[in-house]
Protein backbone atom coordinates (compact mmCIF):
# COMPACT_ATOMS: atom_id res chain seq x y z
CA UNK A 1 0.00 0.00 0.00
CA UNK A 2 2.50 2.94 1.30
CA UNK A 3 2.52 5.52 3.81
CA UNK A 4 -1.15 6.74 5.84
CA UNK A 5 -1.66 10.41 6.86
CA UNK A 6 0.55 11.20 9.84
CA UNK A 7 -2.41 11.37 11.96
CA UNK A 8 -2.83 7.74 12.04
CA UNK A 9 1.27 7.39 12.77
CA UNK A 10 0.72 5.44 16.26
CA UNK A 11 0.39 6.80 18.58
CA UNK A 12 -1.73 8.75 18.47
CA UNK A 13 -3.48 6.63 15.88
CA UNK A 14 -4.10 3.18 17.46
CA UNK A 15 -3.43 -0.39 14.92
CA UNK A 16 -5.21 -3.92 15.16
CA UNK A 17 -5.32 -7.23 12.93
CA UNK A 18 -8.36 -9.40 12.66
CA UNK A 19 -7.24 -11.55 14.82
CA UNK A 20 -6.99 -8.94 18.20
CA UNK A 21 -3.32 -7.89 17.90
CA UNK A 22 -2.97 -4.24 18.72
CA UNK A 23 0.12 -2.04 17.75
CA UNK A 24 3.44 -2.09 15.67
CA UNK A 25 4.87 -4.85 18.01
CA UNK A 26 1.92 -7.29 17.80
CA UNK A 27 0.94 -6.75 14.42
CA UNK A 28 4.17 -6.65 12.39
CA UNK A 29 5.18 -9.89 10.21
CA UNK A 30 1.62 -11.39 11.70
CA UNK A 31 -0.58 -13.33 9.21
CA UNK A 32 -4.41 -11.88 9.41
CA UNK A 33 -7.07 -10.94 7.33
CA UNK A 34 -7.63 -7.75 7.76
CA UNK A 35 -5.02 -5.02 9.33
CA UNK A 36 -7.01 -1.30 10.40
CA UNK A 37 -4.94 2.03 11.34
CA UNK A 38 -7.39 4.24 13.26
CA UNK A 39 -7.01 7.68 14.48
CA UNK A 40 -8.50 11.52 14.80
CA UNK A 41 -7.81 13.31 11.78
CA UNK A 42 -8.89 17.25 12.03
CA UNK A 43 -11.30 16.28 15.09
CA UNK A 44 -12.65 13.67 12.92
CA UNK A 45 -12.32 9.88 14.40
CA UNK A 46 -11.45 7.82 10.76
CA UNK A 47 -9.67 4.77 10.30
CA UNK A 48 -8.59 2.73 7.20
CA UNK A 49 -8.41 -1.27 6.84
CA UNK A 50 -6.87 -3.35 4.11
CA UNK A 51 -8.47 -6.68 3.33
CA UNK A 52 -6.52 -9.77 2.02
CA UNK A 53 -8.71 -11.47 0.03
CA UNK A 54 -9.22 -15.04 0.67
CA UNK A 55 -8.21 -16.30 -2.46
CA UNK A 56 -4.82 -14.45 -2.49
CA UNK A 57 -1.22 -16.58 -2.33
CA UNK A 58 -0.73 -17.75 1.09
CA UNK A 59 -3.96 -16.22 3.14
CA UNK A 60 -4.06 -14.90 5.15
CA UNK A 61 -1.31 -12.90 4.33
CA UNK A 62 1.87 -11.31 6.39
CA UNK A 63 1.51 -7.51 7.24
CA UNK A 64 4.65 -5.02 7.05
CA UNK A 65 3.07 -2.63 9.36
CA UNK A 66 5.32 0.38 11.24
CA UNK A 67 3.86 2.70 13.78
CA UNK A 68 5.04 5.84 11.51
CA UNK A 69 2.11 4.80 9.04
CA UNK A 70 3.38 1.97 6.55
CA UNK A 71 0.49 -0.65 6.35
CA UNK A 72 1.38 -2.91 3.43
CA UNK A 73 0.46 -6.89 2.56
CA UNK A 74 3.08 -8.98 2.16
CA UNK A 75 2.72 -12.38 1.16
CA UNK A 76 6.62 -12.66 0.18
CA UNK A 77 8.63 -11.56 3.17
CA UNK A 78 8.55 -15.46 5.19
CA UNK A 79 12.50 -15.18 5.48
CA UNK A 80 11.97 -11.52 7.64
CA UNK A 81 8.66 -12.37 8.98
CA UNK A 82 10.06 -15.93 10.24
CA UNK A 83 13.45 -15.16 10.78
CA UNK A 84 14.30 -18.27 9.13
CA UNK A 85 16.99 -17.79 5.84
CA UNK A 86 15.34 -21.11 4.57
CA UNK A 87 12.13 -19.57 3.65
CA UNK A 88 12.82 -16.63 1.10
CA UNK A 89 9.47 -15.80 0.37
CA UNK A 90 9.65 -16.75 -3.21
CA UNK A 91 6.89 -17.60 -5.75
CA UNK A 92 7.69 -18.76 -9.80
CA UNK A 93 5.31 -18.10 -12.27
CA UNK A 94 5.54 -20.34 -15.21
CA UNK A 95 6.54 -18.63 -18.47
CA UNK A 96 3.18 -17.69 -19.94
CA UNK A 97 1.44 -17.65 -16.46
CA UNK A 98 0.41 -15.07 -13.96
CA UNK A 99 -0.03 -14.18 -10.45
CA UNK A 100 -3.58 -12.18 -9.42
CA UNK A 101 -3.47 -10.49 -5.57
CA UNK A 102 -7.00 -8.85 -4.63
CA UNK A 103 -7.39 -6.53 -1.79
CA UNK A 104 -10.14 -4.05 -0.50
CA UNK A 105 -9.52 -1.10 0.80
CA UNK A 106 -12.27 0.20 3.54
CA UNK A 107 -12.07 3.76 4.71
CA UNK A 108 -14.11 4.44 7.11
CA UNK A 109 -15.81 6.84 9.94
CA UNK A 110 -14.82 5.57 14.06
CA UNK A 111 -12.68 3.16 15.31
CA UNK A 112 -12.84 -0.75 13.79
CA UNK A 113 -15.51 -1.52 16.19
CA UNK A 114 -17.85 1.26 15.67
CA UNK A 115 -16.94 0.80 11.74
CA UNK A 116 -17.68 -3.02 12.00
CA UNK A 117 -15.22 -3.62 10.06
CA UNK A 118 -15.07 -7.56 10.41
CA UNK A 119 -18.56 -7.54 9.20
CA UNK A 120 -17.14 -5.69 6.15
CA UNK A 121 -14.38 -8.12 5.46
CA UNK A 122 -16.62 -11.18 6.27
CA UNK A 123 -18.88 -9.42 3.60
CA UNK A 124 -15.81 -9.27 1.37
CA UNK A 125 -14.82 -12.68 1.82
CA UNK A 126 -18.02 -14.29 1.21
CA UNK A 127 -18.10 -12.27 -2.62
CA UNK A 128 -21.12 -10.16 -1.15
Amino acid sequence: MGKLVKALDSPPGRMVNSEGAVGEKAVWGKRADWVDDYGNLSGEDVGIAIFDNPKNLRHPTYWHARHYGLLAANAFGLKEFLHDRHQDGSYVIAAGGSLTLRYRVFIHHGDFLQAHVADAYRQYAAGE
